[in-house]
Order: C-alpha cells, then sequence, then structure tokens
C-alpha cells in the first residue's frame, strides 16, 4: 500500500524508517518526494524514444 500511494505514511512512520535505516527523517522525506516526482514523470513519459533515453541516463 505505502508503495502504491507514499502519501499515506504518516509523521511517525517517517521516523521509524529515518530511525531504522540510520539516516535524518528528512532524507525519509526526500526520498519519497523523489520517488513521486519519478512516478509522475514515468506515467507522463508514456515509453519508448523518451523512456530509454532515462533509463540509460540513470545507469539502467
Amino acid at each position: 500500500k505505502e508503495r502504491e500511494d507514499p502519501s499515506i505514511i504518516k509523521h511517525e512512520r517517517i521516523e521509524r524508517i529515518a530511525k531504522g535505516s540510520g539516516c535524518d527523517p528528512s532524507d525519509v522525506r526526500d526520498l519519497l518526494n523523489y520517488y513521486k516526482k519519478m512516478k509522475k514523470m514515468m506515467k507522463g513519459s508514456g515509453g519508448g524514444r523518451r523512456m530509454k533515453a532515462l533509463m540509460k541516463q540513470f545507469g539502467m
């Protein structure tokens, strides 16, 4: 559920994730924001050449 919709992750859960991974809660929030942006970008790209170029850019 959380992977499909990261907006449901509450403050306490972010703190617990940060503590368990040894980083700051702000790092977890940044990662979640990055995930949301990438998810939106992947939906909007629609595949094709643009998608291949993005994958190559990210080393995939």
